[in-house]
């Protein structure tokens, strides 16, 4: 029995003196996993990619973004004058004149542009006394339809025909023959010459009956390969190789009412070389003009509708021409033979701003510079209209 009690007592103290955990130690181990966790959702919080305002502006007063509608800062109450720029998307005054951040120039839209609302009512009163004038509907359709093929005739030219095309430029008279006799004789360039444009028209110089324009067209092709055409009253044929005439192949005849035929040659052929030393500048740039592409055609007629319409400076209306879908390339050919003298432009330009509002003399000098002029186009238009 003493030895059983002995074994028990033993057991007892041997529990006791067994390590046991403290719940002091559980506590701070629960408290460091919550900081871990802590720590984790701010390293990740701080690793997501900032939230960026696109198409937002940033108020210079608060700093702080808000939509591009909002009439206001909806944070400091400034009044919005601000717009992005379409180069970086900064933040920029409406009324600056580059964006201070890229130095990207800041185009007005052509709605803000004084002229094009003077354009919309010329155009609007216009179209308004036409329809007051026009006394039912049949007859509106008839102006409508008009203007419609007139506007097609001029923005879509037809293009000309292979034959067409052959009989473009300049012709200068190398024979004169009598049908009588057939006798023949040398002329000399001088004595007549005749030019073919692309727009169907054309004229006749001669030293005896001075000068005749004419419209041509294309006529016939003949089964000896002359190409015929119809020059005002006369009668004119690229000459085919397969007829009479066939040593003058590629030359031009020209027959008329009388008992006279004309044989031309191109003015670049050697025989012109004469009339090409003694013809004057104006003649070499219709001949060069008559060869332009239709794109620069159209872009030089569209640009002297514009002239007539308002004033441009020369870097304005390349600008106006390719906005109405030009290449560079022609709306620089169109401003260049356009005629028009950018001073005058400058003046016009100016007395368009005096009549609709005011301006300091310095203010309309540095207008004027904003829409193209030079200075010293500026300084003469505002000295003419101020």
């Amino acid at each position: 029995m003493d030895e059983l009690n002995k074994h028990n007592i033993d057991d007892v103290n041997t529990e006791n003196c067994a390590p046991q955990e403290s719940t002091e130690n559980q506590q701070p181990t629960m408290a460091l996993d919550a900081d871990a966790q802590e720590t984790e959702q701010a390293a990740e919080k701080s690793n997501a990619t900032p939230e960026i305002d696109i198409d937002k502006l940033i108020c210079p007063r608060c700093g702080k973004a808000f939509t591009q509608k909002e009439k206001k800062c909806p944070h400091c109450g400034l009044k919005n004058n601000l717009k992005l720029c379409k180069t970086c998307g900064a933040t920029i005054a409406k009324n600056a004149k580059r964006c201070p951040k890229c130095g990207a120039k800041n185009k007005k839209s052509i709605y803000k542009h004084v002229w094009f609302w003077i354009l919309v009512v010329v155009a609007v009163l216009f179209v308004s006394s036409k329809i007051s004038a026009l006394s039912n509907n049949e007859e509106l359709e008839k102006v409508n339809n008009a203007v419609t093929e007139t506007v097609q005739e001029q923005e879509t030219p037809t293009p000309l025909s292979t034959e067409e095309e052959a009989l473009i430029g300049q012709w200068c008279a190398i024979k004169l023959f009598k049908l009588e006799d057939m006798k023949s004789g040398d002329m000399d360039a001088k004595d007549l010459t005749v030019e073919f444009s692309a727009d169907h028209t054309g004229k006749i110089e001669s030293q005896a009956g001075g000068t005749t324009s004419f419209e041509w067209s294309y006529d016939d092709t003949t089964d000896k390969g002359d190409i015929v055409f119809k020059a005002g009253n006369v009668t004119v044929a690229i000459i085919g190789d397969r007829g009479n005439m066939s040593e003058y192949a590629g030359d031009l005849m020209m027959t008329s009412d009388s008992d006279s035929v004309f044989i031309l040659e191109r003015q670049s052929s050697k025989n012109a070389s004469t009339s090409t030393e003694t013809a004057d500048t104006p003649k070499t740039s219709k001949v060069v003009s008559s060869k332009i592409s239709v794109g620069k055609q159209n872009a030089l007629r569209q640009a002297n509708q514009y002239l007539n319409a308002m004033a441009f400076s020369y870097s304005g209306l390349i600008e106006q021409l390719e906005y109405e879908g030009y290449s560079t390339e022609d709306a620089a050919y169109a401003v260049d033979h356009c005629g028009a003298d950018w001073n005058d432009e400058a003046a016009k330009k100016a007395e368009e701003y005096l009549n609709t509002m005011s301006f300091s003399r310095s203010g309309l000098i540095e207008q004027l510079e904003y829409e193209g002029f030079t200075h010293d186009q500026a300084v003469y238009g505002v000295n003419k209209a101020y």
